[in-house]
């Protein structure tokens, strides 16, 4: 941490949950398939709390923490981004699909 930085505190979370964060931006596009060249499946909201059901990989995309080419598959069945999504550890959360 850095003077004059952000502090982002996402609080307590379950073991396959994670908090989206659209790095600046009001929400995320959710897609069909793990990628950005599947079709848009909606978009949830900056600072929503989502339960994921497993992960795989995909296109790369660059979030507040560098960039990843994981994708996690929400328990709706639409994918988004993990660099896009805050769960405290650096990979699946819930083992990969």
């Amino acid at each position: 941490m850095y003077a004059g930085g952000t502090v982002h505190n996402y609080g307590a979370l379950g073991f396959t949950q994670g908090v989206v964060d659209a790095n600046g931006g009001g929400t995320v596009n959710k897609r069909t398939g793990p990628g950005a060249g599947y079709a848009v499946a909606g978009s949830v909201g900056d600072g929503a709390t989502v339960t994921i059901s497993c992960s795989a990989n995909g296109t790369s995309h660059t979030g507040r923490w560098g960039a990843t080419a994981l994708w996690n598959r929400l328990s709706d069945g639409a994918w988004v981004s993990d660099a896009f999504l805050w769960t405290g550890v650096n990979g699946p959360v819930n083992g990969y699909c």
